[in-house]
């Protein structure tokens, strides 16, 4: 019903919705309430008989409605304000004769008033309560889990960002490197067109030297044969 039922059937959830109990007590408390846990809880009693025949029509077996007008948590809150926790069996066993009340311990054990007392487990593996805490719980870890991609996501977006940056940086010291190469290479051939200017300027002295000191020679030969001349 309230999984296929849609419109046919105006139901506000199970009992089973509106209860919330620490993982401690999901045994006490499923086993205090019995069926009425699975109720589906309508408004009225109409709502009511349209579940009853959506469940006939479709041989689902037997089904119970809780008639909560509108205010399906108080009503359920009165139905089960007299069940009562206790620590143990001993402990439950003297309250229910005592007062007459339901009561249930953490393993599931019920005492309804002085003469009945219900025990074991149901067929499921678990109960509605631990389904619906595992369900709950599974429901926060994946928001969590959600949150934390969301964050990853967010952090990967910003390092896409650092890395384009980065890469536009080194495209341009890449461009700033090659033009350096470039005038490496320019003062290189500076460097040797210096260098060659230097020899030509070097050999350029070197005969000079020769030639004056030739000139020289040539001079002083000149004037040993005036003077030779002079003295014969």
């Amino acid at each position: 019903i309230l999984a296929e039922s849609g419109d046919a059937v105006a139901h506000l959830g199970s009992v089973a919705d509106y209860i919330d109990v620490d993982q401690l007590h999901e045994r006490a408390v499923d086993a205090a309430l019995g069926d009425l846990i699975q109720y589906v809880v309508v408004r009225t009693h109409e709502d009511a008989e349209a579940g009853l025949a959506f469940a006939r029509a479709r041989a689902a077996g037997r089904v119970g409605f809780l008639i909560a007008g509108d205010s399906p948590a108080d009503v359920i809150r009165a139905l089960v304000a007299d069940v009562h926790m206790a620590a143990s069996r001993e402990e439950a066993k003297a309250i229910a004769f005592q007062t007459g009340r339901t009561v249930a311990t953490p393993d599931g054990e019920v005492f309804r008033g002085a003469n009945r007392v219900e025990g074991g487990q149901r067929g499921e593996a678990r109960s509605i309560l631990a389904t619906k805490r595992e369900i709950k719980e599974l429901r926060e870890r994946a928001e969590a889990e959600e949150a934390a991609l969301g964050r990853l996501r967010e952090e990967a977006g910003n390092l896409d960002v650092a890395i384009a940056a980065a890469e536009s940086a080194i495209a341009s010291l890449q461009g700033e490197l090659h033009r350096q190469e470039k005038a490496i290479v320019g003062f290189d051939l500076q460097l040797t067109g210096a260098g060659d200017a230097a020899e030509r300027v070097a050999r350029k002295q070197d005969q000079i030297a020769v030639e004056r000191r030739s000139a020289e020679e040539e001079l002083r030969a000149q004037e040993q044969r005036e003077e030779e001349a002079r003295q014969s």
